[in-house]
């Protein structure tokens, strides 16, 4: 009896500590995405928002670049656009300080012209 409970007690620190190891191997993902890579008055440019807007500026440049040219030219740019998101962020900042605020129809009038510039359906 002693040695089942002995058996039993062994299994459970086994599993709760592979568990355990599994719950922490995806914390390095969740850091890395949001390390912060610039704060612009109280507002915090993470990672995950760099690499999304990095993404989306290669979806753009694909259109004239391929390969090994479009990686090097997306590297080359890289610091541009972290600035891009930094100047990005004053301007909404200074837009909400100044309650400035656009109508929603032109926001989608812009939204059809860019579907229209790059339809893909």
């Amino acid at each position: 009896m002693c040695n089942f409970k002995s058996q039993s007690l062994s299994l459970a620190i086994v599993l709760m500590t592979s568990y355990i190891s599994f719950l922490f191997s995806f914390i390095p993902t969740c850091f890395a995405q949001n390390k912060i890579v610039a704060i612009v008055n109280n507002d915090v440019i993470t990672q995950k928002d760099l690499e999304g807007f990095i993404n989306f500026a290669r979806i753009q440049l694909a259109a004239e670049y391929q390969g090994e040219e479009l990686e090097n030219k997306v590297q080359s740019l890289r610091p541009d656009l972290l600035d891009r998101l930094i100047d990005d962020r004053l301007l909404l900042q200074e837009a909400k300080n100044n309650n400035i605020k656009i109508d929603e129809t032109r926001i989608k009038a812009k939204i059809e012209q860019i579907k229209r510039r790059y339809a893909s359906d």
